[in-house]
């Protein structure tokens, strides 16, 4: 059972994330992928890359998409950051 969802729009992204949650015994299914088996909590852990064909995560409407999806926590991946950085947002704050 999981509660962990990969977004698939970038292909090279969920290759390599899948990959290591793999390796470290990790559950997970495919953003969209309706047979997932769900886990009595409610929690929705989005990961998804900054480069998502299927959503751009810097726009107005990334809100709209996680509810959509119900998802209730998202971990946005940038790849070749200069920086660590975890930004902390509730309800579009």
């Amino acid at each position: 059972m999981t509660n962990y969802l990969i977004d698939a729009g970038d292909d090279d992204f969920s290759q390599i994330i899948c990959c290591a949650l793999n390796k470290r015994g990790v559950e997970w299914s495919s953003l969209g992928d309706e047979v997932c088996t769900q886990t009595l909590s409610k929690e929705r852990h989005l990961i998804i890359s900054d480069t998502s064909k299927d959503c751009d995560v810097n726009s107005d409407k990334f809100e709209t998409f996680l509810r959509l999806h119900k998802i209730t926590k998202v971990v946005v991946l940038v790849a070749n950051s200069e920086t660590f950085d975890i930004k902390v947002k509730r309800n579009g704050v």
